[in-house]
């Protein structure tokens, strides 16, 4: 199971790292959202940054969604690709082919959630190649993810 990413290798250099990263990611978020809805209103629902009524079971449901997905994509596909190639770009090209499937797969929601899980999917696969652990990659997908859904983001990004 190491090789796919299930280890606490650096744990506690993986989990701060995660928590920082999401933090300023999700600040920046708040900030864009904030400006959007001064200069350009409409664009989000809510005019709050945080809406709670977007709190669901799926929101605790993504606490087994996002390990999950990150195991598929970073520690399976990921990692496989890595130990298959064999030339100096290796961990580079494995992020970029996975972030790619990573993207592809959201696109029944939307075109515009697939554009961000693929860059999202940059920042995680950077993490997991960092540490070659899915530890820190499942807690900022985690984070991220539930937190801007909180700030209106999915439904931004799934409607358009």
């Amino acid at each position: 199971m190491k090789d796919f990413g299930i280890n606490f290798n650096n744990w506690k250099k993986n989990i701060v790292e995660s928590l920082v990263i999401s933090f300023f990611i999700l600040l920046l978020l708040g900030i864009v959202k904030y400006i959007f809805n001064i200069y350009y209103p409409g664009i989000f629902k809510e005019t709050q940054i945080f809406d709670l009524s977007y709190l669901s079971i799926s929101y605790i449901l993504y606490a087994i969604v996002a390990p999950l997905q990150e195991f598929l994509t970073r520690g399976v596909v990921q990692g496989t690709l890595e130990k298959l190639m064999d030339f100096e770009y290796k961990g580079l090209i494995s992020i970029l082919v996975t972030s790619s499937i990573f993207g592809a797969l959201h696109t029944m929601q939307s075109f515009n959630l697939a554009i961000l899980s693929f860059v999202s999917g940059l920042l995680f696969g950077w993490l997991y190649n960092r540490h070659k652990s899915l530890l820190g990659a499942s807690i900022c997908h985690f984070l991220i993810g539930n937190i801007s859904g909180i700030m209106g983001y999915w439904v931004f990004l799934i409607k358009g």
